[in-house]
């Protein structure tokens, strides 16, 4: 991995000219997170799958971000992002946003839709944001209110065409989504809930990688998904839950027929403190449904333990245990267990 070292970041600084450095405040930031994975993958031995052992030490996460505040109405925010054999050095979000007063604001640019919380207190990401998580170039008009009410409505074009409505497949902005959600807090109790929908799921980053060149579909199939968090001093509580409509069997299929891939989050956590440090224990239940060709398992387990080492500094211990679908069900009806040590420093 080709590091950033300070004097590179001094340099690049020094080349911006002097006149924007006074017209805006200016904050920089950035994670590096590393993994060793220890345990168990499926593997095709002989025409049959098997299961074999395997661990690895990876960069799972290494994330720089800018945030520049233009004037009292208008920011702009610059991340970006590598993961080691996932995703090289890129610009992952890159967005401007205004101000229009009464609590509403205006973003554009590349981010990560508002479809979905994906919360979580472990080191793996839920199987909601597998199926779920969508970055896409967007316009987007939202608002929070005193009241603890929060919403917005965005578009984008995306990766797939439409051919059902439109014979040509032409290729312009026909996507959109919404979401609303509510907070509050009384005493040590906080709740928070949202619900979010897209009418074309088809362009969520798992499902594109799916359907991989051949992005030209039917028709867009739209998806859902609810979520709530509870706070009650060191307790708290995750559930999620998304849902789709069901594609063509051509374009993604379970058991013969159209799929309709949905996934759940339940998940349970308490901070404590650990020898005088600051640390959270954590117990998920999660699943999915009709998501064989995304190459998720059907149910997983997970017990985690995270703690702070010191200030911005934090080490995680993750055990999951994988179930993957019935082999009536087209997968392998084999069971996986790993555990996942990850050290985390921000900045």
């Amino acid at each position: 991995m080709k590091k950033l070292s300070a004097i590179a970041v001094s340099a690049a600084i020094s080349a911006i000219p002097a006149t924007a450095l006074h017209a805006a405040e200016i904050s920089f930031g950035g994670a590096v997170e590393v993994e060793a994975v220890f345990g168990e993958t499926v593997t095709e031995i002989n025409n049959q799958a098997a299961v074999v052992d395997q661990s690895d030490i990876a960069v799972a996460t290494v994330e720089l971000g800018l945030d520049a505040t233009i004037n009292d109405k208008t920011s702009a925010t610059v991340t970006l992002l590598y993961e080691e054999d996932d995703t090289d050095l890129e610009v992952d979000v890159a967005t401007i946003t205004r101000q229009l007063g009464n609590g509403f604001y205006l973003t554009a640019g590349q981010t990560y839709v508002p479809f979905g919380a994906y919360e979580t207190n472990l080191v793996s990401d839920p199987l909601t944001l597998e199926i779920g998580e969508t970055r896409e170039t967007v316009a987007q008009i939202g608002f929070e209110a005193d009241n603890g009410f929060s919403g917005s409505v965005y578009i984008f074009n995306g990766d797939t065409i439409e051919t059902s409505t439109d014979a040509k497949g032409d290729d312009t902005i026909e996507n959109a989504g919404l979401n609303l959600g509510y907070a509050t807090s009384m005493g040590n109790h906080e709740l928070s809930f949202g619900l979010g929908y897209i009418n074309n799921i088809a362009d969520s980053d798992a499902i594109t990688g799916y359907l991989d060149n051949n992005t030209v579909i039917d028709s867009y199939v739209s998806g859902t998904v609810i979520h709530a968090s509870y706070v009650n001093g060191p307790f708290n509580a995750i559930v999620e839950f998304l849902n789709s409509d069901q594609f063509k069997a051509a374009e993604m299929s379970f058991k013969g027929q159209g799929a309709e891939p949905s996934a759940f989050n339940i998940e349970v956590g308490y901070g404590f403190d650990l020898g005088g440090k600051a640390a959270v224990v954590a117990l998920a239940f999660q699943g999915t449904d009709e998501a064989i060709d995304l190459e998720l398992p059907e149910q997983r387990i997970l017990l985690g333990l995270s703690m702070d080492i010191d200030e911005n500094n934090s080490v995680g211990f993750e055990y999951s245990s994988d179930e993957d679908y019935a082999t009536t069900d087209g997968g392998t009806g084999l069971d996986i267990s790993n555990l996942t040590v990850q050290w985390a420093v921000s900045f």
